[in-house]
């Protein structure tokens, strides 16, 4: 093996490592809670919902507005050595709509919608418009975070697959309230 191909190796084992030492704090927090795929979430709900009684469904409605107040706030994903005014966040408002601002690189994007609550664990965002085009993410029409903790949302991907990324957002980034 010569000099610069036994260099290059190198450089890459040392770039690898320091890629997975970065992840391992997103990572471990997420170990500490199982991880719920959207689908899981999906299916249970639609069994539910068949099983339910015409009651249950009113019941749930009101369900529904108390997670919208208990979740209503702004959530932001903080990362080292960015400022605050480009780092991603999610409103979610009272009224069941919300914004999630997202960092794009060059600037920050907007997408807008309204926002479900399954089970006070899974919250689908359904996309109204975006105030992006051609970046990653710009053909958005879901968008999943799951409840982590009382302040805390995970992001979880979008219709696109659970390891969507949308600019600078990815899988198991943790949201806190503000």
């Amino acid at each position: 093996m010569s000099l610069f191909h036994r260099m290059f190796v190198i450089f890459f084992a040392v770039l690898l490592l320091g890629g997975c030492t970065a992840r391992q704090l997103q990572t471990e927090s997420a170990d500490k809670k199982p991880a719920v795929s959207s689908s899981d979430v999906a299916d249970s709900s639609e069994r539910e919902e068949e099983e339910s009684s015409s009651e249950a469904g009113e019941s749930s409605s009101e369900e529904a507005e108390t997670d919208f107040a208990s979740l209503a706030g702004k959530y932001v994903f903080r990362t080292e050595g960015v400022e605050d005014i480009y780092c991603p966040n999610l409103v979610l408002r009272e009224d069941g709509t919300c914004r999630f601002n997202v960092n794009l690189l060059t600037n920050m994007g907007a997408i807008n919608g309204s926002y479900q609550v399954d089970k006070g664990l899974l919250i689908t965002i359904d996309v109204d418009n975006l105030s992006f085009d051609g970046f990653i993410g710009d053909d958005t029409k879901r968008v999943y975070f799951e409840v982590a903790a009382d302040d805390t949302l995970m992001y979880r991907g979008t219709d696109a697959g659970e390891d969507a990324v949308i600019g600078m957002t990815n899988p198991m980034d943790l949201f806190k309230k503000e």
